[in-house]
């Protein structure tokens, strides 16, 4: 069996992609509210998986605001905090996001995602037809991060099964050498696709039944005739004039 390093390196600007657990609202939700999520795809370094697809990652919601009440923008700005390794324990990162498959469309009901106070206006443009520039603009400048979540006039809402793309800002260390068994080099399997990496045995083939030989045919009993039930026999009648019976002390047939 091959073996790791005895430090492996998630290097900063690494794409980390997650499957959202539960729901996010900006009416709803406020800063530190935490939330999970799943890998959608493993963590690899240099060949070597440290945190395996489906492995809980766990992140916090870092601003909320909602829409004003006749017309505004609200925001969600969220991040990843913590990812589960292959060796059970859990590491602490940094992170920024930089995709959502909510999806952007013009309208009221959009999903923007503003990267920076700029990218905020020109976000807040597309999305309203062009005076909403200024709204946008505002939100960034309000909210001063990377990955804000916006949408104009509504809640900014993420459902369940959202997949969330989040960028490591700092590296991330692992010591290898008290686990080395948990980390494997990565194959196709890790990441869902492709032919897996041990293929399953044939099954044994199914022997042919045997044919059941006929049974003996079973003759109906011919003979007295009889009750059904334990210790019952044949019952005679005498059926005929046997003359008088005279009684006494010693009585007799005549």
């Amino acid at each position: 069996m091959p073996i790791p390093p005895t430090e492996l390196t998630v290097p900063a600007g690494t794409f980390v992609t997650v499957r959202l657990m539960g729901s996010l609202s900006s009416d709803v939700n406020q800063a530190g509210d935490g939330f999970s999520a799943t890998l959608e795809q493993p963590v690899v370094v240099d060949g070597w998986v440290v945190a395996r697809r489906g492995q809980i990652a766990v992140g916090h919601v870092v601003q909320a605001q909602k829409a004003g009440r006749v017309r505004g923008v609200s925001s969600l700005a969220i991040a990843l905090s913590d990812i589960s390794l292959v060796n059970g324990r859990q590491v602490q990162v940094t992170s920024q996001l930089v995709q959502t498959s909510a999806g952007t469309s013009k309208g009221r009901d959009a999903l923007a995602l503003a990267t920076t106070t700029g990218m905020g206006a020109a976000i807040g443009g597309a999305i309203d037809g062009g005076p909403g520039a200024g709204i946008g603009a505002g939100v960034g400048a309000a909210v001063g991060i990377a990955g804000v979540l916006l949408t104009p006039g509504r809640p900014t809402v993420m459902s369940p099964e959202t997949l969330l793309t989040f960028r490591l800002e700092a590296p991330i260390t692992i010591n290898t050498q008290r686990s080395t068994v948990a980390f494997l080099p990565a194959t196709q399997d890790d990441f869902g696709g492709g032919v897996p990496a041990v293929q399953p045995r044939p099954a044994m083939p199914a022997y042919p039944v045997p044919p059941a030989y006929p049974v003996a045919p079973v003759y109906p009993y011919v003979g007295w005739p009889y009750w059904a039930g334990w210790g019952f026999y044949p019952s005679v009648s005498f059926v005929g004039y046997y003359g008088g019976y005279h009684g006494g002390h010693s009585g007799h047939w005549h």
